[in-house]
């Protein structure tokens, strides 16, 4: 019996969460493969942008935790690192963690872990002229 006053408490608290409802909570990691160190700023919502920290180059990662509301959801966040803007929106459906990649080229990635990322690189190479000169001895 005391196995079931044990059930209907749990099924009683799950219930009230489900009412009250909880916040989203979204990770958002900043990851930056430039070569110059990026200061970023974010903002969510019509709310002022505020600075999060500065992210290291090539490969430097920068994380914050967001939680949102349920009753703002759907909401647009909005960043800007240096040249580097761009926002992504959170919804219910909007994964526990994201990514925005700062890259060389091209404009700012979100991603989530699910995201395949395949780029390539290619360097051009030009010829170079050699200089050449006759020696005499």
């Amino acid at each position: 019996m005391k196995t079931c006053g044990n059930l209907a408490v749990g099924f009683l608290v799950c219930g009230a969460a489900a009412v009250i409802g909880c916040d989203k909570e979204v990770k958002v990691t900043f990851t930056n493969v430039t070569s110059e160190p990026l200061a970023v700023e974010m903002a969510e919502g019509s709310r002022p942008m505020w600075p999060i920290g500065t992210v290291a180059p090539d490969g430097g990662r920068l994380a914050t935790k967001l939680k949102v509301d349920p009753d703002e959801l759907p909401l647009t966040c909005s960043y800007r690192a240096g040249k580097h803007a761009g926002s992504f929106t959170i919804t219910k459906k909007t994964p526990g963690e994201l990514w925005v990649d700062f890259r060389t080229l091209g404009e700012p990635r979100v991603r989530d872990k699910k995201t395949e990322v395949k780029e390539d690189t290619r360097i051009d190479v030009k010829p170079l002229p050699v200089r050449r000169e006759e020696v005499v001895e």
